[in-house]
């Protein structure tokens, strides 16, 4: 199953989900997900990440920790350190932060 935040939405506080959670508006707090968050481009977080897999095509302004992959895409922007079991960067994608990565099953890994 998958919650989309619209464009037109502004959520302020912390935001749990079990589902895949794509925003394409605005997140003011942090978000934590056992599935994959996809924030498209337009998309903007403030706060921290935490999930299976994370995607960034907007903008992200807080810690990235992700149990398997992190993806940022050539319009994405992230300003945070990011830990994950891998990390893929396209051309063009922004970073401002640290690199933190895991081996599969470390500490910390539920992937």
């Amino acid at each position: 199953m998958e919650t989309k935040l619209d464009a037109t939405a502004t959520v302020k506080g912390r935001l749990t989900t079990e589902d895949e959670l794509v925003v394409e508006g605005t997140v003011d707090g942090d978000i934590q997900s056992t599935s994959l968050v996809t924030v498209v481009h337009g998309g903007r977080v403030t706060g921290k990440i935490r999930a299976r897999d994370v995607e960034v095509a907007g903008v992200v302004e807080g810690d990235i920790w992700a149990s398997r992959h992190v993806h940022l895409a050539p319009t994405g922007r992230i300003q945070g350190d990011v830990s994950a079991i891998q990390l893929r960067v396209d051309d063009g994608g922004v970073m401002q932060g640290r690199v933190l990565t895991e081996q599969a099953g470390g500490p910390g890994s539920k992937g």
